[in-house]
């Protein structure tokens, strides 16, 4: 019984080692091919990738170098690592499909698994896809013929690996919704970032420090940032993050779903699916509603001038601050560029009286110009620049000093005509001025006739008054007298 036993022990030891040298030795290795734009250290377009590990509908595989130069821990932890990666994003997936739709599945390779894909990648990108893997080899050679998203390898230790995941698979997601219309050949970049961005986000946590607070931050250091004009750096991603929550929030889902759907692209896109909701706004109007939101995010004027999200319910700019001085004349002049689909915000202060503000935009563009005017109580009013045909107009607000604590100047150019225009940036001035009219105190008479005459209390004499009564104690010490009038 002894003997047996040992046997059995032995046996299973042997077992163990020998499947866990199979286990090691048979991990299967393909030959992928990756884009060369993102790719780091590679000769060609292909690199040889293990698969490590399977979970929760995603078929994972790592750059064969970068891991053979991993120690066992390493691997490991980054296993365990991607574990907990799949466990969110099969939560966030489902969360991801109930607005957008689902990618192509079981797919082109007939997998119904997402392959992930990680090698290390240049220039800090998280990740990318490639359209030609949706097409077979025979029309496509270098297709991989998979749903296949590619992440950098080097940011699997990085909080927000789960994001740059559900990024990517919107991706996917995107092209499947799209290509029924064939559409997705001129989809403009930043509209399709922005689906990405807003299901990346609206998975996350509200509760925790994450993906769209770092979106945040982003959007505080360059608000006027174009839309449309894609260099695909932070600050471009921070801006469609912010702009895709307001009109998730204010418009409703519906709109970026129907919008990826469309068979029209671009700001066309959702013109259409404003227009389907029942809405009048077409995507100007929205843009304009945005940039007033970000200056007050105040519900109480108008249910579309905040953000809904609680992420961003504290949320404002921090608009270039202009002060005039309060006393005597004052002329402030600002000359200023900005891109097409941006805004600025100018804000003046200080000054006594009336204050007048003229405004003048580059001639034959449909740039616009709003004000806030905050008051002393702390409520905001909000208006339109009248415009004239050469884009010049005028805002008097009167009392500053004694009713109002700012106002805000926000040009606004959101003209969809230029989109194939070659200029990047146009020209707007803005001249604020305060005109305090001197007030002359009339003649002391040369009779002191009316000396006596003065029977108020100190406290309540003019400066002209309290110099009459002081000359009059001067000559009536040096023995002057005077009758009473």
């Amino acid at each position: 019984m002894r003997k047996d036993f040992f046997k059995i022990v032995f046996l299973s030891i042997l077992f163990c080692l020998v499947g866990s040298f199979v286990f090691a030795g048979s991990l299967e290795e393909k030959t992928f091919f990756v884009d060369p734009n993102f790719a780091e250290n590679l000769a060609g377009p292909t690199l040889k990738a293990i698969h490590i590990l399977t979970e929760n509908g995603l078929d994972f595989y790592i750059d064969t170098n970068f891991w053979d130069e991993k120690t066992e821990e390493e691997q490991e932890k980054a296993i365990q690592d991607l574990k907990d990666v799949s466990q969110k994003f099969i939560k966030s997936q489902a969360k991801v499909v109930s607005i957008f739709g689902s990618e192509a599945n079981p797919g082109i390779d007939g997998n119904p698994n997402i392959v992930v894909l990680l090698h290390p990648l240049r220039n800090d990108a998280k990740g990318y896809i490639r359209v030609v893997d949706m097409y077979e080899k025979i029309v496509a050679p270098m297709s991989n013929e998979s749903e296949i998203v590619y992440l950098d390898a080097r940011k699997l230790d990085s909080p927000f690996f789960d994001a740059f995941l559900i990024h990517e698979y919107t991706h996917l997601i995107f092209l499947n919704q799209k290509i029924a219309s064939d559409a997705f050949k001129e989809e403009h970049t930043w509209l399709v970032e922005l689906y990405s961005e807003y299901a990346a986000t609206a998975v996350q946590d509200k509760n925790v420090f994450g993906y769209f607070d770092q979106r945040i931050r982003e959007f505080f250091k360059n608000p006027s940032i174009s839309l449309v004009e894609w260099n695909g750096n932070v600050y471009n991603y921070a801006i469609i993050t912010l702009l895709s929550h307001y009109i998730a929030d204010n418009y409703g889902k519906e709109i970026l779903s129907d919008s990826m759907k469309s068979s029209k692209v671009g700001i066309e896109s959702i013109d259409e699916a404003l227009k389907r909701k029942g809405f009048e706004e077409r995507f100007e109007d929205v843009f304009k509603n945005f940039v007033i939101a970000l200056a007050i995010n105040d519900c109480s004027i108008n249910d579309k001038y905040c953000f809904k999200n609680s992420k961003l319910e504290n949320f404002t700019i921090l608009p270039f601050s202009n002060f005039l001085p309060f006393s005597g004349n004052a002329i402030i002049s600002i000359g200023q560029i900005m891109p097409n689909w941006s805004a600025q915000w100018q804000k003046f202060s200080g000054g006594i009286g009336e204050l007048e503000i003229y405004f003048n935009g580059e001639d034959n563009t449909n740039m616009e110009a709003m004000y806030i005017a905050k008051t002393k109580t702390g409520r905001n009013i909000v208006g339109e620049l009248e415009l004239n045909d050469k884009n010049e107009g005028k805002v008097i607000v009167p009392k500053m000093d004694e009713a109002y604590e700012s106002l805000i100047i926000i040009p606004i150019m959101a003209d969809r005509t230029l989109h194939n225009n070659l200029r990047s940036t146009y020209n707007y001035e803005i001249q604020a001025r305060i005109i305090v009219e001197e007030k002359k105190e009339p003649p002391i008479e040369k009779t002191f006739k009316d000396i006596f005459s003065q029977e108020k209390p100190i406290s309540e004499m003019s400066k002209r008054e309290l110099l009459i009564l002081i000359i009059k104690i001067l000559l009536y010490k040096q023995g002057y007298s005077f009758e009473s009038a």
